[in-house]
């Protein structure tokens, strides 16, 4: 693994400094201004799909505030390391790394003196409040600024701890061969790499002029429109507010920051949800998920300004989460005749899951009426099996319909109308007319893959 043992001596001189232009201290400073950037993208609705648990995350900053609780109980613990032992327990090169290294002052003190990393690791929590954090400082003491070597370190630092999500929140006046180098490393070690595109109104800075990661662009505050600061060109993936972005600074006291650092957590904190959810998904996989489920920006489909537009929470779940729709369609037996028949029609989305998918599909009914109290009785359930038909009333052996292979793409399905449909078993009439639900899982290795759903079906 390439290293470069003394950062003091380096032999890369490349200044880099955080992508952030100015701080609010105060709400009050700009009340008529502020939009609650998590409303905007949605976090409500991407947290339906997961919390971020078991998903490791490199932020490769100033360190983070460890006095607070909240972002302590987020560190990422290297169980293989005695803490304050003074030795190298796992002889990866570092003593006492237990919770991550810092390669701007040459040890493990991982405390933020500037703010910035605190700022960054409190927006993606709140984007995935159960990932785990692995702290990696790359910049000397208090200071915006930092050198290529220290950078370098930190991402084959970040690889070999075992991240799976590293977030650049930082920029450089040039391209680093070495720090390509070390990026691709990561990429084909399966690490997604996330970086803000600086704020350089003339074009986009390094690393995120680089085209094999995610770049992210800013919105105003707002969400509508592209941040004034936020740069132009080929490689902005996709954007997120980044204008006046509540977050939390060393004191623990609510500060708005500005600027592209502060737009890239929230998709580093949107792809470690979708990796919680299944951790079997590929790096292309949820990169498609995350792209092509935002909301278009300026010109139609991907453009220069804002890629594929701003992060959204709602459309990524909807892409995520598999679907089955039932409608009741009416029609004359005759022409011209009044005698109407009613037929169903079923479809199903099934979406990518990169792994042997068991789909299982149920009819639930709820009753008004309940004899001893327990809600439960008030429901039964039918699970209908392989050759479409159903097994009723709560039946325990309930078997997948289907086994696939569902990779990077999901699909669309017609399971039954009255000229085809994958099963042609399937039949409405053996039940009372009401009100039913048809519900949807996808699931693997005896766990979810997605979440449950549910929609409403009325037989008469």
């Amino acid at each position: 693994m390439p290293c470069v043992n003394d950062p003091r001596q380096s032999i890369f001189s490349d200044i880099a400094w955080f992508s952030d232009i100015k701080e609010f201290n105060t709400l009050e400073l700009l009340t008529n201004q502020i939009h609650l950037w998590t409303s905007i993208i949605e976090t409500k609705d991407l947290l339906m799909l997961s919390s971020g648990k078991d998903v490791v995350v490199a932020l490769i900053d100033s360190g983070i505030d460890t006095d607070n609780p909240i972002l302590a109980s987020a560190l990422w613990l290297n169980s293989s390391e005695i803490a304050d032992d003074g030795l190298d327990n796992d002889e990866n090169g570092y003593i006492d790394d237990l919770n991550g290294w810092n390669f701007g002052d040459g040890n493990d003190l991982i405390a933020d003196k500037n703010g910035h990393g605190t700022n960054v690791a409190w927006i993606l929590l709140q984007c995935s409040p159960d990932a785990k954090l692995i702290i990696i400082k790359v910049n000397p003491g208090e200071s915006k600024t930092f050198d290529t070597n220290s950078v370098v370190e930190a991402l084959y630092y970040a690889v070999e701890a075992g991240a799976d999500v590293i977030n650049l929140s930082l920029s450089f006046s040039k391209e680093s061969k070495a720090v390509k180098d070390a990026i691709v490393y990561a990429l084909k070690k399966g690490v997604m790499v996330v970086s803000s595109a600086g704020n350089n109104y003339s074009g986009i800075t390094f690393p995120g002029t680089m085209k094999e990661i995610i770049t992210v662009g800013a919105t105003n505050s707002d969400g509508t429109a592209i941040f004034w600061s936020s740069p132009s060109g080929s490689t902005i993936d996709i954007t997120a507010p980044g204008q006046y972005v509540e977050t939390v600074g060393l004191e623990g006291d609510t500060v708005l920051k500005t600027g592209t650092s502060f737009s890239a957590p929230m998709v580093s904190g949107a792809i470690a949800v979708l990796l919680s959810m299944n951790h079997a998904l590929k790096p292309q996989t949820i990169e498609d998920l995350i792209l092509h489920s935002a909301k278009d920006l300026g010109d139609r489909g991907i453009d220069n300004s804002s890629g594929w537009g701003i992060l959204s929470g709602s459309g990524i779940k909807q892409s995520a989460t598999p679907s089955i729709l039932a409608t009741k369609t009416n029609r004359s037996t005759l022409e011209n005749s009044s005698s109407i028949t009613e037929s169903f029609e079923i479809s199903c989305y099934l979406p990518p899951t990169d792994s042997l998918t068991n789909v299982y599909i149920a009819l639930m009914k709820n009753y008004a009426t309940d004899t001893d109290g327990d809600k439960s009785d008030g429901e039964t359930i039918w699970w209908l099996d392989s050759d479409g038909l159903w097994k009723g009333n709560n039946w325990n052996g309930a078997i997948s319909i289907a086994s696939l292979r569902l990779d990077n793409k999901g699909w669309n399905i017609l399971l039954f109308n009255d000229s085809g449909g994958i099963w042609k078993n399937f039949s409405p009439s053996g039940f009372k007319p009401g009100i039913y639900n048809i519900g949807i899982a996808v699931m693997g290795e005896s766990r979810l893959l997605a979440p449950v759903f549910w929609s409403p079906i009325t037989f008469f």
